[in-house]
């Protein structure tokens, strides 16, 4: 009986210390930061940013400015049960192929309104967006630094995906990042591979993040570091 209740006693005190860690992450995750974007070249500027709602829940946003128009990309999550969960997804495109695509999830399900169609489909009980995986991937290798593998579902605008992102080598960085080494970390399926790294020593504040598609490359770069 003594050995079942030091069992369980270690189950849940392991649980409210990885509650408390995500909690104090997405604390000092709050707030925005600027980057230098680029896709194919062509040069613009953008902002990504997390900011706690009334409600408790969480707005993840990401606004890419280029000289062909601007993207916009919302998603609200909520943290529950020591999970990061969406509840929905805004993607607003302006300018050259001007489109919107919205996603809500409730009950297992992400209904989509996407070119005038409305279509869902079942999602599981631990899933990601396109754009939380990245503030999952932030928050689940702050809180445990040993993990060398994240594997997660994404629900995209056209389909429920698996996704495994492997960390890489260290990164160290240059001075305009204080010489700062950053871990690396890549996800790769076919003709598509994401390269993310990010800042331990600074919440893991991500630095960089290099899409490649069919020979298509989005690139977000850091600006700065923010002060102190």
């Amino acid at each position: 009986m003594k050995y079942l209740t030091f069992v369980v006693w270690s189950l849940l005190s392991g649980t409210l210390v990885a509650g408390e860690c995500h909690n104090s992450f997405l604390t000092s995750a709050e707030g925005s930061h600027d980057f230098k974007v680029s896709f194919n070249g062509i040069s613009g500027s953008g902002e990504v940013g997390l900011k706690r709602q009334s409600d408790g829940s969480y707005l993840f946003k990401q606004e890419l400015g280029l000289l062909l128009g601007t993207l916009k990309v919302d998603s609200r999550l909520e943290l529950s049960n020591d999970r990061l969960t969406p509840l929905s997804y805004r993607e607003e495109q302006k300018g050259m192929g001007k489109k919107l695509t919205t996603m809500t999830f409730a009950d297992g399900r992400a209904d989509i309104q996407r070119k005038g169609k409305s279509y869902s489909f079942d999602v599981p009980s631990q899933f990601q967006d396109q754009l939380s995986q990245t503030l999952h991937l932030q928050m689940t290798t702050a809180c445990s630094p040993e993990l060398t593998q994240i594997e997660m579902s994404v629900a995209s605008p056209k389909r429920l995906k698996q996704v495994t992102y492997q960390r890489k080598e260290d990164v160290s960085l240059s001075q305009r990042y204080n010489g700062l080494t950053a871990q690396q970390w890549v996800y790769e399926e076919g003709e598509t591979r994401d390269t993310l790294l990010l800042l331990p020593a600074l919440n893991n504040l991500l630095v960089l993040l290099e899409h490649q598609d069919e020979g298509d490359v989005t690139r977000l770069e850091l600006k700065e570091l923010p002060p102190g």
